[in-house]
């Protein structure tokens, strides 16, 4: 890490992509908080991905100034991924939180988690509550590797309150991930998986309770899947492409086979629950649920027998039955 780059303490970071009246009132609101604005180490980074929606409020945001306000603005849409890699390398602080242009953070968030940092905590990857996703976890730090990833490892794909310590998620790390995986459809959507999944083996994990981030609603304005009145990234066909993205990452990563095993059944067992919990939606659509049991069982373990990861291939057909038996206890 280079010291005299990190020279605040935090980087608030938000990615934005045609939301520009959400990221405006984001930006507006923490900028009127005094634990922000009245200290020299805490900045905040907007970059918007090539919007065409709501210029004019991205125009206002682009002509607040001062040193601790990064705007970035790039001609053409880089894709999601392509955007997060970047406004996380924007950040000049020691940590990096990232929050959804949608949602909101309170004054007394923001100041319990600036108290917690100012001892220079180490951890490699953070996450706080919202009002939605990991408001149940347990407070407290897990050892990287097996308890880090037991911990946290497909705990959830929420992006908003993620806080990294730029000391592990580095430039380089984002580089050879996105140089990698980026034709990948689970780092297509969820790149933060990838660079999570990277660092908790390599650092501790750590929840944190005393901040909550506030998530929006959603403004419906995800590309739609043909079948189903579902965002692509939803359905069932996209979950198990997915799936075979973070089989590639848990093949690559340099980690013993217990681990590679304990990934490889998290990752399993999270793509089963995140096609179950859109059941309702197949049958708003007339869609016949045995359909999709059947299609998506077949094609999750056919990218179980694809997966590359070799402790995997060398028991096969062990495994073969275990996630058959998952499919066939949860998802019927």
């Amino acid at each position: 890490m280079e010291p005299e780059r990190y020279s605040k303490l935090l980087s608030i970071c938000i990615p934005s992509y045609n939301r520009g009246h959400r990221a405006l009132g984001l930006v507006k609101s923490l900028l009127e908080m005094k634990c922000v604005s009245e200290r020299e180490d805490v900045e905040i980074i907007v970059s918007n991905n090539g919007s065409t929606l709501y210029t004019e409020e991205y125009d206002e945001i682009s002509h607040f100034s001062g040193e601790r306000f990064i705007y970035n603005r790039f001609d053409e849409n880089i894709q999601y991924w392509g955007n997060y890699n970047e406004t996380v390398k924007l950040s000049n602080g020691h940590y990096c939180f990232l929050i959804s242009d949608e949602d909101r953070i309170g004054e007394s968030s923001v100041a319990a988690l600036l108290e917690f940092l100012e001892d220079g905590p180490d951890f490699g990857v953070m996450k706080t509550a919202s009002t939605v996703h990991y408001k149940d976890n347990a407070p407290g730090r897990a050892a990287a590797g097996e308890d880090a990833i037991k911990q946290f490892y497909m705990a959830g794909n929420y992006i908003s309150g993620a806080l990294y310590n730029r000391r592990y998620v580095t430039d380089d790390l984002i580089d050879g991930l996105k140089n990698l995986y980026k034709t990948d459809e689970g780092y297509y959507y969820y790149p933060h998986l990838f660079v999570e999944a990277y660092v908790i083996n390599q650092a501790d994990f750590y929840f944190f309770d005393g901040c909550t981030v506030i998530e929006g609603d959603d403004e419906g304005d995800m590309p739609q899947a043909k079948a189903v009145s579902l965002p692509v990234f939803a359905s069932w066909e996209s979950r198990v492409a997915q799936l075979a993205g973070y089989f590639k990452l848990i093949r690559d990563l340099n980690i013993d086979d217990a681990r590679k095993q304990l990934m490889f059944m998290m990752a399993v067992c999270k793509t089963i629950s995140l096609v179950v919990v859109v059941k309702g939606q197949y049958l708003e659509n007339a869609t016949e649920w045995n359909t999709v049991y059947v299609s998506a069982g077949n094609a999750i373990l056919d990218a179980v027998r694809d997966c590359g990861i070799p402790i995997i291939e060398n028991n096969m057909e062990a495994y073969l039955q275990v996630v058959a038996d998952f499919i066939k206890k949860d998802m019927r």
